[in-house]
C-alpha cells in the first residue's frame, strides 16, 4: 500500500512540475520521425511529406520547444505545380513571429532559423 501511495505522489509531482513545460504534440506523425538532432546538438524538424496544415502545427510545436534550429521543408519537387508549399508555410510563420532565418548554402530545402 505504501508503494502505491508513493507512485501516486511521484506521478502527481511529475504532472504538476513537468507536464506544462512540454507543449502537446501535433497529430499525425511520431516524434522520432519528425524531430532529430545533429552531432552538434542542433534540433532538426523534418517536414517531408506533410500537408500544409500538419506542417504548420509541427512548426509551432518546434518553436515552442526549441526556439531555433533547422527545418527541412524539401524543395517542393513533388508539390502540385512544382511550387514548394511547405517552404512558404514555414517562412511565413518565421516572418510573422520575427524569427531570423536563411536557407542553407547549397540546399534550398533546408531552413536555418535563429530566435
Amino acid at each position: 500500500m505504501d508503494i502505491l501511495l508513493l507512485v501516486i505522489v511521484a506521478a502527481l509531482i511529475y504532472f504538476l512540475f513537468f507536464w506544462r513545460k512540454h507543449p502537446a504534440l501535433p497529430e499525425g506523425r511520431e516524434l522520432r520521425h519528425v524531430l532529430k538532432n545533429t552531432a552538434k546538438g542542433i534540433p532538426i524538424l523534418d517536414l517531408h511529406g506533410m500537408r500544409a496544415q500538419q506542417a504548420s502545427q509541427w512548426t509551432k510545436y518546434f518553436f515552442r520547444k526549441y526556439g531555433a534550429g533547422r527545418i527541412i521543408t524539401g524543395r517542393g519537387l513533388h508539390s502540385p505545380g512544382g511550387e514548394p508549399v511547405l517552404k512558404k508555410v514555414v517562412t511565413d510563420y518565421c516572418v510573422r513571429k520575427g524569427y531570423d532565418f536563411k536557407f542553407a548554402a547549397g540546399n534550398a530545402g533546408l531552413l536555418e532559423v535563429r530566435s
